[in-house]
């Protein structure tokens, strides 16, 4: 049954990028974000080299029942919660090849989208491809996961990330920005106990690895 989800989750994940690729990692309950000088918080402003909108979105702490919720295994600390046909977009002057957030309560009407210099998107993920186990539930660790997209060789770099929500909510906190080679953010990813015994599917050039 496992098996048969996650290929489905792959299929989902892969709808939008029939010639993109790239490597998701997505990890239970890793809240701490890998170390970065690109990273984002939400406890203090947003700042050079980024700038972020916010459609139907907010900075929120806490619980509100119907609209937002802390995700699990989090500091307590405030988070961004993209609230029903609403949307967060990051966007910097820098190149990027890896995006690193941690998402609360997934489900499948979470989007991610990279976006190039121009605001193009050039790869689309559902929260389907997140988890497994994309029903909402607001504590378990298969559904409050910190979530890594990365680049393959030969793909081209991205300058921004939307985040896109068909219904309240869209929790999220920690985004990362990194630039370095594939092999370091392995190493980093390891450091972080984000690749082990995780199953694999491959279509379409993206693989996608549950821990």
């Amino acid at each position: 049954m496992r098996n048969t989800l996650i290929t489905a989750a792959v299929a989902a994940a892969a709808f939008a990028m029939p010639a993109s690729a790239a490597t998701i990692v997505s990890t239970g309950g890793a809240f701490a974000a890998p170390a970065s000088d690109l990273t984002i918080d939400f406890n203090n402003a947003i700042a050079a080299p980024f700038t972020a909108s916010f459609t139907n979105a907010d900075l929120v702490q806490g619980d509100l029942a119907g609209f937002y919720a802390q995700p699990g295994f989090s500091d307590g600390s405030r988070y961004a919660a993209v609230f029903g046909n609403g949307n967060l977009t990051i966007t910097s002057e820098l190149a990027f090849r890896t995006v690193s957030f941690f998402v609360g309560s997934i489900d499948a009407g979470n989007i991610v989208e990279l976006l190039d210099a121009t605001g193009s998107v050039l790869s689309s993920f559902s929260g389907t491809a997140f988890s497994a186990d994309a029903d909402g539930d607001q504590d378990s660790m298969l559904t409050n996961r910190r979530v890594t997209i990365s680049l393959t060789e030969g793909e081209a770099s991205f300058a921004g990330v939307r985040f896109i929500s068909a219904q309240n909510s869209f929790e999220l906190d920690n985004v990362v920005f990194a630039v370095p080679e594939a092999s370091t953010w392995a190493l980093m990813l390891v450091g972080f106990g984000m690749v082990g015994a995780a199953t694999r599917y491959r279509r379409r050039k993206t693989t996608v690895a549950f821990s």
